[in-house]
């Protein structure tokens, strides 16, 4: 499970080669930083950090220690997780607290926050475990504590993940840590009941659930923020299916496990909670329009910004704005917890960013457009190193840690899209007007027949340094087109979509669509060869209206996806659709088309009865489509059952996911807050989850809590943003069902002397009715409870047994699943018969109901009383009831339930 820790200093951590040497300073030594410290933390913040054994250098309980980022987690020899967050470091002689004798240890954190997480079973006991490392790393760790050698450890082995070991039969934990996350990962044998997993977490004031799903932890250092889990299973092919999870949390409000939905009993289920957000923006209206993710998970976003005061800049290559509007670059750790880096990239007037992509080496390609002349200091010796006129497009190469431009060059048109192919060279597409566009000769289509009187696209293919310009070619007539979207092939192969205006656009002979639709513009996607020597085939997308193509994407078997806009009634491929008709004036679009571009598989529109357009397009490992934009319809298909089914103001973001058919909508949600939302990029992490990104202005935009930077920097004005956005979100677009509440209502018979509780509506009239036998009457005494399911607290097992004539009820899960163990044949003649799941309710764990809920008392009658006929218990909110059973012998057993007030 993905921590959210608290950013904090790094002490004096050294990388040589393989080895990573870690230590602290001797008593009275100062530590001076290298003067590339900074740049050396920026880089080690992308690392997967090790797992270190215990050799000797800490108190002799720990077994293992991961120094992430923001803290360190210690791994106990008992296996319970104890983070270490950042405080004042105080010296364990000075306090007397070293439970161990022996030599001095490493210091300890005084004024900081320490937290414990112990796994533990039904009745809150502490398992034991024996954590072991895995994967063992090439890395290497060495400690040396101040002038003690028998504290020193040399070249100590190093682990990817520790194995906690198993929580229940068949249930095991796994951890892995990554910058300043730490990650719990429950795998659940077939058959195995998830419910076993409970974890007590300590040291803070108390555990709540927020809106989308999180786990916030309130301490008195502030809000942390457990991300709202992700449960999965993986088929016979590989293939990933999601399953529906959300956090349970126990009424000691310290105690937290999973509630996990349908799922196949067969095969395994892997539970990993994962859902952020966060705005990055200053006091301006700041906006993002690119994103992508590089080898180690970081997350680099691109865009412009107005604001003066734009965080994270300090120490990037251009800290100060230049004036005007300047694009800007941003480094995120994959957490979303953290901004590593930001810098401006801009002149003295305006300038944008609209492309971002990574090569091999973690070098970050940014294009978009410029006005500016003076863009940016330092932009010489490219293919293109004057501006001519200004207004150009430009093409920009900085390292990793966004501290250093390599290199910069302008081309002769805004840059939409950007892409590299497997030899790092570098592809952009655009919009331009010029006649005289460099490196055309030789191209696919070498000139712009219109003479610049409207615009056309283009395609530039650079080198990887930005210093060589090996082709470019024009996309289309020049009678209005525009590019923005790349993709390449296997094969290296460049695909390109966008919009035109052509009715005589090139290639489309025998193509899926050789005929412009109509309506001012259709989507248009082209093939050609990686020199962009020759097109191979071009088609029109689009039918009586407008339509466009933003983004595109291709899936394992080359087939090419693209998504953008419609205001056509006639679009083509929509038959077999999940929408086959337009919802409103202006419609998303998703078309899949085969590699050659000769056939439509399927399209279908994608919106509500208002506009809705989407911009991003991604594909997983399994095929499945995913597409984001911004939505201004309350009435977009498929949110039903989504992370967030309503739209929360005047547009929302919006996440959608399709089968690689295009035949089925199986789930969209909304993303937003009480402002104008709207998502302008996307891509895929390792583990298969959506990183979104685009602008926000909601200061109440979800699970910003914990975040990069949890609050709204600024901006007001609707259609532009005043904050970017990125957010983490589950693939399967859900979250928790909200809480159902039931009445569990009570009877008595008179006869039998028994109480009995239901609650079903249904089975309380029909035990009115006389369903049940004669003498049952309610005797008025009902409290609420939850649907099974939904809401806080366990589901309650509802048992029969003739032999004692009478119901039992428990919500521990471990005794019901041992009293159906008992009973195989589940014959109420043989033993206690499991008849359903009756409701759901919290259970005390130190006898207390939290605030909010009102306590449910148990008594017994101690089966054989004068006044008792076989056993029973009675459940029942009123403490004069229990005194009145009392009297008659019954047995007070306390507080049972604590039932929502």
């Amino acid at each position: 499970m993905k921590r959210q820790l608290t950013l904090s200093s790094i002490a004096l951590i050294v990388w040589a080669t393989s080895t990573l040497a870690i230590g602290a300073a001797a008593p009275g030594s100062t530590a001076t930083p290298t003067p590339d410290r900074t740049q050396l933390q920026q880089r080690l913040r992308a690392l997967k950090i090790p797992f270190v054994p215990n050799a000797g250098q800490w108190d002799r309980r720990a077994a293992f220690a991961a120094h992430t980022f923001a803290g360190t987690l210690f791994v106990t020899t008992g296996g319970q997780l104890v983070y270490s967050l950042p405080g004042k470091a105080i010296d364990e002689r000075e306090t007397g607290t070293s439970p161990a004798p022996g030599p001095h240890r490493p210091r300890a954190l005084g004024a900081g926050l320490v937290l414990t997480e112990t796994l533990v079973d039904s009745r809150g006991r502490a398992l034991a475990l024996a954590p072991r490392g895995l994967r063992r790393q090439e890395t290497k760790v060495s400690y040396f504590v101040g002038d003690q050698t028998s504290l020193h450890r040399n070249a100590l082995a190093t682990f990817e993940q520790v194995r906690l070991g198993e929580l229940a039969p068949g249930i095991a934990v796994q951890l892995r840590a990554t910058g300043s996350n730490v990650e719990k990962i429950f795998t659940v044998a077939p058959g195995r009941n998830p419910r076993s997993i409970r974890v007590r977490l300590q040291g803070a004031e108390r555990l709540e659930l927020g809106p989308l799903g999180e786990l916030i932890v309130h301490t008195g250092n502030g809000p942390l923020v457990y991300t709202a889990p992700l449960a999965y299973q993986n088929g016979t092919t590989g293939a990933r299916s999601t399953v529906p999870v959300r956090y349970a949390l126990a009424a000691d409000q310290e105690t937290y496990g999973f509630v996990v939905g349908k799922h196949d009993q067969s095969r395994p289920l892997i539970i990993d909670p994962l859902l952020q957000s966060t705005y990055l923006g200053g006091s301006g209206e700041d906006y993002v329009s690119a994103m992508a993710l590089d080898a180690n998970g970081n997350v680099f976003i691109a865009g412009y910004t107005p604001s003066a005061d734009f965080p994270g800049t300090t120490g990037g290559r251009q800290p100060a704005s230049g004036g005007g509007q300047d694009a800007f670059v941003a480094k995120l750790n994959g957490s979303l917890t953290a901004l590593a880096q930001a810098t401006y990239l801009g002149g003295s007037l305006s300038d944008t960013a609209r492309a971002i992509a990574l090569d091999a080496a973690g070098n970050v390609f940014v294009g978009g457009g410029t006005f500016s002349s003076n863009f940016p200091a330092g932009a010489i010796a490219g293919t293109q190193p004057l501006c001519n006129s200004c207004s150009a497009g430009f093409v920009a190469k900085l390292n990793n840690n966004l501290t250093t431009l390599i290199q910069a060059t302008f081309v002769g048109g805004i840059v939409n899209a950007i892409a590299l192919d497997a030899a790092g060279n570098v592809f952009v597409g655009g919009a331009t007007s010029s006649i005289t566009l460099p490196g055309t000769a030789g191209g696919a289509i070498p000139a712009n027949i219109y003479g610049g009187v409207l615009s056309d696209g283009f395609l530039v293919k650079l080198n990887n340094g930005l210093t060589a310009l090996i082709q470019a070619t024009y996309v289309g007539d020049g009678a209005g087109q525009s590019v923005y979207a790349i993709a390449l092939d296997a094969s290296g192969n460049v695909f390109t979509a966008g919009d035109t205006a052509s009715g005589a656009f090139p290639g489309t002979s025998g193509a899926a669509q050789a005929v412009h639709g109509g309506g001012g513009s259709d989507a248009f996607v082209a093939k050609l060869n990686s020199g962009l020597t020759a097109l191979f085939k071009a088609t029109y997308l689009g039918g009586n209206g407008a339509d466009g193509a933003y983004a595109m994407a291709l899936d394992a078997g080359g087939n090419v996806f693209v998504t953008g806009y419609s205001s056509s009634t006639n679009l083509p491929g929509t038959t077999g659709g999940p929408q086959p008709t337009p919802g409103g004036a202006v419609d998303g679009f998703v078309a899949k088309l085969n590699n050659g571009l000769t056939t439509l598989a399927q399209a279908t529109y994608l919106g509500g009865t208002a506009d809705d357009v989407p911009y991003a397009i991604a594909i997983d490992e399994s095929d499945t489509v995913f597409v984001a934009g911004y939505a201004h319809s309350a009435n977009f298909p498929g949110t039903s059952g989504g992370m967030q089914p309503a739209i929360g103001g005047f547009n929302d973001a919006f996440v959608a996911r399709l089968t690689n058919g295009l035949t089925t909508l199986t789930q969209a949600t909304y993303l937003g807050g009480n402002r104008d939302d709207g998502a302008r990029a996307m891509a895929l992490d390792a583990s298969g989850n959506l990183i979104v990104a685009g602008y926000t202005q909601s200061a109440n935009f979800p699970a910003a809590a914990g975040g990069a930077q949890a609050t709204f920097g600024g901006g007001s004005g609707f259609g532009v943003g005043g904050d970017g956005f990125v957010a983490t979100v589950t693939p399967a677009l859900t979250s928790a069902p909200s809480p159902t509440r039931l009445t569990a209502f009570e009877f008595y018979n008179t006869t039998l002397r028994h109480y009995f509780r239901t609650g079903s509506a249904a089975e309380a009239q029909a035990i009115d009715a006389g369903a049940a036998g004669p003498g049952w009457a309610r005797t008025g005494d009902d409290f609420s409870a939850y649907a099974t399911g939904t809401g806080p607290g366990s589901d309650v097992c509802r048992f029969y047994y003739r032999g004692a004539n009478s119901h039992f009820y428990t919500a521990d899960a471990t005794e019901c699943q041992s009293l159906k163990a008992q009973n195989p044949a589940n014959d109420p003649d043989f033993g206690w018969k499991f008849e359903e799941l009756a409701f759901r309710i919290q259970v005390p764990a130190t006898g207390a109901c939290p605030s909010g809920t009102v306590a449910i008392h148990r008594a017994y009658n101690n089966r054989g009383l004068p006044v008792a006929n076989d056993a029973n218990h009675r459940f029942t909110t009123s403490l004069a009831n229990i005194t009145a059973l009392q009297a008659l012998g019954w047995t007070y057993e306390g507080v049972a339930f604590c039932a929502p007030a």
